[in-house]
C-alpha cells in the first residue's frame, strides 16, 4: 500500500499548500488508518501584501522577544495592532489611508503648513494658541463621511486641513504634528478613554505634561488637563514622528507616564522620517488657508 500512496500523494493538494506528510497507522482488528496533513508555509508580514488581499495569514517575528508568531488579518479594520502571543507586547501599529492601503502608523505624520507663535512668548501661552488653532481647523467628523473612500481610514495632517473634519487620529495627528513643528515635545497616543478606543495628544510644558482632546470644541483653558494617573485614559502606543512607543509591561495598569524609556519600548520607524519642518501657515498657499479657515 505504501509506494502506490507516495504516488498519490506526490504532488501538492492545492497550490498554496507547500508542505504535506501522513502517517500510518493500524487499526485494532484488521485495517489501516492514514492520517494526512497538508500545510502552507505563511509569507512574512509586509504592507504590500497586507494591500494585495482582504483577508490573509502572515507571520512576523516580534522585535522584543524575537518569536515568530502566525496572524491573521481581515481588512475590515481600520488600524492594525500586532501584539505578540508569546511575550504579549505589541509589535506593530498600521492605519489605512483613503486610498485603503496600510502604512505604519508614524508615517502619517507628515509635516503639514503649520501656525507659529510670537518668539518669546510663554510656553504654556504658545501650547494653548496652538490648541485652539487645531481644534478650530478641524470639525469632528466620523469616518465614512465620503462614499468614495473607505468606510474606516486614517488622514495625513495636510489632507485634514484641506478637509477641515476628521475623526479623533485625524485631529490628534494634526495637533500631535504641529506642536512638533513648533519644537513643542508631544507624541499621539491610542489607547481607551473610559472605555472607549480613542486618540489624543501629550505635551510637555515645563516638566509638566498635558493631556489635550483635540476633538474638544470648547477646551477649559483655565484648568489645563494635567495628566492624571486617574484620568480614565489607558494608552496601548505612542507615535511621533520618529518611532512607535508600546508599552513595555501591558498587564500593568497605566500609571500616568507617557516618557519613560523603561516603560515605553521605542521602535524606529523602518524608514527615515519625514522632514522635520513643514511652510508656516502663514507662507502656506493662499487657496488652503481660505479652504482650512
Amino acid at each position: 500500500m505504501l509506494p502506490g500512496l507516495l504516488e498519490k500523494l506526490g504532488e501538492p493538494a492545492s497550490s498554496k499548500d507547500n508542505r504535506i506528510g501522513f502517517r500510518i497507522r493500524t487499526l485494532p482488528g484488521q485495517g489501516h488508518e492514514v492520517i494526512l496533513i497538508s500545510a502552507e508555509t505563511l509569507p512574512e508580514l509586509s504592507l504590500r501584501s497586507l494591500d494585495e488581499g482582504t483577508t490573509g495569514n502572515f507571520v512576523n517575528q516580534c522585535p522584543h522577544c524575537g518569536k515568530r508568531s502566525a496572524y491573521r488579518h481581515e481588512k475590515s479594520s481600520s488600524t492594525l495592532t500586532l501584539d505578540c502571543p508569546a511575550c504579549g507586547r505589541t509589535v506593530r501599529l498600521l492605519g489605512r489611508d483613503t486610498k485603503g492601503n496600510y502604512h505604519d502608523a508614524s508615517a502619517f505624520l507628515i509635516p503639514s503648513p503649520y501656525p507659529t507663535v510670537a518668539p518669546g512668548t510663554d510656553p504654556l501661552d504658545a501650547m494653548i494658541s496652538i490648541w485652539q488653532a487645531a481644534v478650530k481647523r478641524c470639525q469632528y467628523a466620523g469616518d465614512g463621511h465620503n462614499d468614495d473612500e473607505p468606510a474606516d481610514f486614517w488622514q495625513t495632517p495636510r489632507q485634514t486641513l484641506v478637509k477641515g473634519m476628521g475623526d479623533c487620529e485625524d485631529s490628534a495627528l494634526l495637533l500631535t504634528d504641529w506642536m512638533l513643528s513648533n519644537d513643542v515635545p508631544a507624541r499621539m497616543a491610542l489607547g481607551t478613554a473610559d472605555g472607549g478606543g480613542h486618540a489624543w495628544c501629550i505635551v510637555k510644558v515645563d516638566q509638566t505634561d498635558y493631556l489635550l482632546e483635540s476633538t474638544n470644541r470648547n477646551p477649559d483653558l483655565d484648568n489645563l488637563p494635567a495628566v492624571n494617573r486617574n484620568d480614565g485614559y489607558a494608552p496601548t502606543s505612542l507615535i511621533d514622528r520618529d518611532a512607535l512607543y508600546v508599552r513595555a509591561d501591558p498587564a500593568k495598569p497605566f500609571d500616568g507616564d507617557y516618557w519613560s524609556p523603561v516603560k515605553w519600548i521605542r521602535i524606529p520607524n523602518a524608514k527615515p522620517a519625514a522632514p522635520a519642518k513643514a511652510p508656516k501657515i502663514r507662507e502656506a498657499d493662499a487657496a488652503l488657508q481660505r479652504r482650512t479657515s
